[in-house]
């Protein structure tokens, strides 16, 4: 019996933690939606940033750098911060395939490349749908 009850409480405990931390999270999310005003940038749900251009109710419309706008819920929006973008300062990493790096091929050795492969020469007789028997 005193073992029943250990679990109950143990059981009891858990629930009670998860909703206290799912309020939180709720208040929180409640706290970021209030503080949300034009020209803010913003990530939604989808990863998608943007710029706040105008809140209507429930709807946030969203301008990307290009200047189009889209509409989204209001939940839909995540956090607020600048994306972020790379900067002068940050080297990007170039990958090496090996790719381009041979001179441009000649009109010459093309010609020759050419004359080497086993392409067979096809006239307009054999490509001819009526001559052929």
């Amino acid at each position: 019996m005193t073992f029943l009850f250990i679990v109950l409480a143990g059981i009891l405990f858990m629930w009670w933690m998860s909703s206290r931390a799912r309020q939180q999270q709720l208040q929180q999310m409640q706290q970021l939606r209030d503080s949300l005003e034009p020209g803010m940038w913003v990530r939604t749900a989808s990863g998608f940033y943007g710029i706040i251009s105008d809140i209507d109710g429930e709807v946030v419309v969203l301008q990307n750098p290009a200047g189009d706008e889209s509409y989204w819920d209001q939940k839909a929006i995540l956090a607020v911060g600048e994306p972020p973008f790379a900067t002068e300062d940050e080297e990007t990493e170039v990958v090496d395939d090996g790719v381009g790096e041979e001179d441009p091929v000649d009109g010459d050795s093309l010609e020759e490349l050419l004359d080497e492969t086993d392409i067979p020469d096809l006239s307009e007789d054999e490509t001819d749908p009526d001559s052929r028997s």
